[in-house]
Order: structure tokens, then C-alpha cells, then sequence
């Protein structure tokens, strides 16, 4: 059984629909306007790793729509609660192509770890390789090993062993 109830609606005032717009749109801010992450360029991540104070280094590259990306992060997150920062730098490099979904991304499960946003340059020149991407610097900032793809997590954790050697 349904019932039916009769709406009465009155013509609105163009007026009434203007402030009704400006309130939403200040209510609302455009996706252009939302915050982003840190940019960073490959010199500049270079120079992270180069001044890690002899700290081995984990640089991740990722993407917020990438499902391998968010799984592997999960085993990078069980890495940082086994080694502090002071023992082992790790640097998660978003290459999103809209920089807003990743701190969208980033700002609704944040990582435990710095993340930044890889500049144009730095995105471009990871273009065709698959992600998630991760490179092991060793406490001389020479890589060590690069690794594609998800792995397994016994796998991740001898690397990083052999990384903290």
C-alpha cells in the first residue's frame, strides 16, 4: 500500500537561488582548492637518501587507486613498527596523476611514514614501469635492490634484513 502525499511548491526567486548557490559553493570547495601532498622532484629525493646519516633508506612508489599499491603498504607499515625512524627511512612517492585523490588518499588512512607527491618530472620518468615500485638504499644511499610488485612478507622482511646489515 502506498500513500500519496500532494507537495505544494512555490515558485523560487532567482535571488534565493543565486545565495543558495554561493552558500554551497563556500560550503563545498571546489577539488582544485583541496589540499596536497608535499611535492618532490628526483633531486630532491636524492638528497633525501643521500643525507639519510647512514640510515638505510625504503623509497615506495604508489598510487591511491593501485590495490597491490594499498596491500604492500600494509607490510611496509608492520616494516616501520619493527624498525624506528632513527634505524630505517622510509618515503612513500605518490605518482597519482591528480595529486588530490592522493591526499585525499593520504589525509583518510594516514601513513606512519613522510609521503610526498612525485613532481611531473619525477612521475613521468616512472611512467611505464608497474607500481607499487620499491627501491632499498643502503646506509650509503647506493641502491641496493629494487622491487616490483606485491611480495610476499617474509620476502619484504629478509630484504630488510639484509638491508640493515
Amino acid at each position: 500500500m502506498y500513500i500519496s502525499i500532494p507537495l505544494r511548491l512555490r515558485p523560487v526567486a532567482p535571488a534565493a537561488l543565486v545565495a543558495l548557490s554561493v552558500a554551497l559553493f563556500l560550503t563545498f570547495p571546489a577539488a582544485s582548492k583541496a589540499a596536497t601532498l608535499p611535492p618532490i622532484s628526483a633531486a630532491e629525493l636524492q638528497e633525501k637518501v643521500k643525507n639519510s646519516s647512514g640510515v638505510p633508506v625504503v623509497v615506495e612508489y604508489w598510487a591511491s587507486w593501485c590495490g597491490p599499491c594499498r596491500r604492500f603498504r600494509q607490510k611496509l607499515e608492520a616494516v616501520r613498527t619493527q624498525y624506528p625512524e632513527d634505524k630505517l627511512k622510509i618515503l612513500a612517492i605518490s605518482l597519482d596523476e591528480m595529486p588530490e585523490q592522493a591526499a585525499a588518499y593520504a589525509e583518510k588512512s594516514p601513513f606512519p611514514y613522510p609521503v610526498f607527491q612525485a613532481d611531473e618530472a619525477l612521475r613521468e620518468s616512472r611512467e611505464g614501469t608497474s607500481i607499487p615500485r620499491t627501491e632499498l638504499y643502503g646506509r650509503d644511499g647506493t641502491l641496493v635492490r629494487e622491487i616490483t610488485g606485491d611480495i610476499h612478507e617474509k620476502r619484504l622482511n629478509r630484504y630488510i634484513e639484509q638491508l640493515m646489515e
